[in-house]
């Protein structure tokens, strides 16, 4: 019996612009608004009619002390808007333009300090190649 070709997290990386980040993990988010649909006919069953589609994510890194993660181009900071490829292999990826929304640092003594981004993308994601 053959195994399946699952992804492995191992060729999990981010670009954003040109530059590469070695990521420890990453997410996206499949959410968005919905509209209320309930009507008299529902028979008091409430409707939602989903009306938009919003992409959020969050990924995680280490920190290099030469190279902090804000000292990159472009800088991991609060508004900074890039091009963010998400890999799932070698060659597949989910492609969209982001939005940093928050960071954060965190250390533990007996741990490495851990940089933390959440994100938002301004238009829909798309699968590379589809």
């Amino acid at each position: 019996m053959a195994l399946e070709n699952y992804a492995k997290g191992k060729d999990g990386k981010i670009v954003l612009g040109s530059t590469t980040f070695n990521i420890v993990d990453w997410a996206i988010d499949e959410g968005g608004s919905d509209g209320d649909g309930t009507h008299t006919g529902s028979n008091g069953i409430e409707l939602s009619v989903p009306c938009t589609t919003a992409y959020t994510g969050s990924f995680n890194l280490l920190v290099n002390a030469t190279t902090p993660p804000t000292a990159t181009t472009p800088k991991l900071q609060r508004g900074v808007e890039a091009t963010g490829k998400f890999y799932i292999s070698t060659t597949k990826y989910y492609e969209a333009p982001i939005v940093i929304l928050t960071t954060s640092v965190s250390s533990t003594v007996k741990d490495l300090i851990k940089y933390a981004v959440t994100f938002q993308t301004t238009a829909a994601l798309t699968t590379i190649p589809s």
